[in-house]
């Protein structure tokens, strides 16, 4: 009877032992899982970030793409009315230096004008003195 006793009670200890490591398989198995889905599902986050990212790495380069562009139109713009703006100061150069020789020839001419009157009017003055005499 004791060995029947025994029996039963190692029996029902076996029972719970293979019961209690059944549930920890169980807990363990699950645990597994939830962290492999954790794991999945930081990988898409992962994945739909880096995916985000490229797309805005694509995005800034377009928006740099297109501030060169302006930026290199602006510049072509600056060298144009920079070549305007030197051109019109080599004309207003050439013409300064006309004016200055006109204003000297005219000086000159206004010189020999009244030299030429005064001259004149010495001949004037002697014609009258010759008349007179």
């Amino acid at each position: 009877m004791k060995s029947k006793h025994y029996l039963i009670l190692n029996a029902r200890l076996a029972r719970d032992s293979l019961r209690s490591d059944a549930f920890r398989s169980r807990d363990k198995f699950r645990n597994y899982r939830k962290q492999k889905e954790e794991l999945l599902l930081g990988n898409k986050t992962q994945r739909r970030e880096l995916e985000q990212q490229k797309q805005d790495v694509i995005a800034i380069r377009k928006r740099f793409e297109t501030a060169v562009a302006k930026t290199n139109d602006i510049a072509i713009k600056v060298r144009e009315r920079i070549e305007e703006i030197c051109t019109f100061n080599e004309y207003i150069h050439a013409y300064d230096k006309i004016l200055l020789k006109g204003a000297g020839e005219m000086s000159i001419r206004e010189m020999e004008r009244t030299k030429l009157a005064a001259l004149y009017e010495e001949l004037r003055k002697h014609v009258v003195i010759v008349k007179l005499k």
